[in-house]
């Protein structure tokens, strides 16, 4: 957890940078980032991750305790009371990941759905979701043996040139490291260089070997284990990829850097 969070995102809404993102599972927060979030005018997306639906099944899929589904619960209710303060501009998605038996009923039977439900009464937009990413390969279908909920592996995907993300989906950690897929590569495996060795222009260059190689890898149909496992691949000449400027091509992002 990147205990400078917020700092980092209150840099980024002093910039040039025009608009950003965030992804929680909002356990790590308190009040006083609450507030922080609600009042950054450049944050426009907010997705808050939960999984489990209640103590046992929040239990099974994390591996946490009772203490940290206490914590999240304590700041949706933290959430609910700043509510009225968040920008207009600002769209909060929860997204509850749980088994495949549970189904939202009429009346609310814990803390945890009782506050999402208020929460979505107020406006936050709630999804459901039964499968747990293999996260590059990384979880299998042993790992999730006793839980009740589908893997999802992207070994089967139909590939076709790089992917998008080495793109327009760079990681940079609170420690500096620069990773070439900010969704898939829990192991840093696609680790291009250091902020604090290299300027970024420089890592994010076509002078720079290892970045190139993942493109030139994927163009010529060699994915590494971690892409071919993948299942977030989005190809770079696929249309339906858009970011918020439009369609980028290859050539685009190379004119561009």
């Amino acid at each position: 957890m990147d205990k400078n969070i917020i700092k980092r995102m209150q840099y980024i809404e002093a910039s040039a940078i025009e608009t950003h993102l965030f992804y929680t599972n909002l356990i790590g927060a308190n009040k006083a980032s609450i507030e922080s979030l609600f009042a950054m005018k450049k944050l426009s997306f907010m997705e808050i991750s939960v999984y489990g639906h209640d103590l046992d099944s929040f239990r099974n899929i994390t591996g946490r305790g009772e203490e940290q589904y206490r914590r999240l619960i304590d700041n949706l209710a933290i959430l609910e009371s700043l509510y009225p303060l968040k920008s207009p501009d600002l769209n909060i998605v929860i997204g509850i990941r749980t088994y495949r038996s549970f189904q939202f009923g009429k009346n609310p039977n814990n803390g945890l759905l009782e506050k999402i439900e208020i929460l979505r009464k107020a406006g936050v937009k709630v999804g459901l979701s039964c499968q747990i990413d293999n996260w590059g390969g990384d979880i299998t279908q042993s790992d999730i043996a006793d839980i009740e909920m589908d893997l999802s592996d992207g070994k089967n995907l139909y590939r076709k040139g790089p992917c998008g993300l080495p793109f327009d989906s760079i990681q940079i950690t609170a420690t500096g490291k620069v990773n070439a897929c900010a969704c898939r590569d829990p192991r840093g495996t696609l680790m291009l260089g250091d902020i604090s060795n290299s300027p970024l222009a420089d890592i994010l260059s076509s002078k720079n070997e290892k970045w190139m190689k993942i493109i030139s890898d994927h163009e010529s149909g060699h994915f590494n284990e971690v892409c071919s496992s993948c299942g977030f691949y989005r190809s770079i000449y696929d249309e339906r990829r858009v970011t918020n400027d439009g369609f980028m091509t290859k050539q685009d992002f190379f004119n561009l850097i």
